[in-house]
């Protein structure tokens, strides 16, 4: 893992927000190379990791979780997490009335994904209302 989390700082030292294609690109072909040569559990925990020990603002997790889903292509990897725990961390971690703009509706989306919500049977789920999320949430409160 040591391997995977020496390419995190260039990885997640970026600013989505404010991102050249070239730039972004060149990050996300390191991702793939990751990807490819360690398991998924692996780079996806070492991820998780940086996540939580090194973005300690509203927007630096913001703006991880943005990449790491662009990195990872998410839509299409098995998640190798525990959904709720992710999602409580959020919610725990960033206001969303503060910072919808820059995140609500994305993070909404990974949490159908994440979640594997049925949007179809549950037209309006709100992962922040989630129970499973809210106590998952209570744990990083305060911290």
């Amino acid at each position: 893992m040591n391997k995977i989390s020496a390419k995190n700082k260039y990885l997640f030292n970026y600013d989505y927000f404010n991102y050249k294609d070239e730039e972004l690109d060149a990050r996300t072909d390191v991702a793939k190379e990751l990807q490819k040569k360690y398991p998924w559990k692996d780079v996806f925990e070492s991820w998780n990791g940086y996540l939580r020990d090194n973005c300690h603002t509203e927007k630096e997790i913001i703006n991880c979780v943005n990449l790491i889903f662009i990195y990872s292509d998410s839509m299409t990897v098995p998640h190798p997490f525990d959904p709720y725990d992710f999602m409580g961390y959020l919610l725990a971690k960033v206001d969303l009335d503060k910072y919808w703009a820059e995140c609500g509706d994305f993070f909404d989306s990974v949490a159908l994904d994440v979640l594997n919500v049925d949007i179809v049977s549950d037209p309006y789920y709100h992962y922040w209302e989630d129970p499973k999320v809210i106590e998952a949430a209570k744990k990083y409160q305060g911290k």
